[in-house]
């Protein structure tokens, strides 16, 4: 649990990156798919776009989760604050996976467009 409380904002900033990158190769490609077919890629571009926001959320979830850990307060008013707030971390961490996951496959969905 070290680990992520000392690397969860990093690994999250490193995962915008990749998402962003990512989404930009797709972008890229989608755009020649447009001009050369007049494919309608609204909705794409539009989940694409929440995708973002959505790590950013985490990002910010993972500051607050990992302030709340941190907090003498909040560990005085109950026992069980910690493994709670470490759970909440954990599943910040699986949530930012989960979205880089469906990022990825966006990659190879675009690549065998055939339209």
């Amino acid at each position: 649990m070290k680990f992520l409380d000392a690397n969860l904002i990093n690994l999250q900033i490193a995962l915008l990156a990749i998402n962003t990158t990512t989404a930009g190769v797709v972008l890229s490609r989608m755009r020649e798919i447009i001009e050369r077919t007049g494919a309608n890629f609204d909705l794409t571009i539009k989940a694409f776009r929440n995708s973002t926001t959505e790590q950013v959320l985490l990002a910010i979830a993972a500051i607050l989760i990992l302030v709340g850990l941190n907090s003498s307060v909040l560990s005085n008013l109950t026992p069980h604050a910690k493994p709670i707030f470490e759970c909440l971390l954990i599943s910040v961490f699986f949530c930012s996976l989960s979205n880089l996951y469906d990022n990825a496959k966006a990659i190879f969905i675009i690549i065998n467009y055939k339209g």
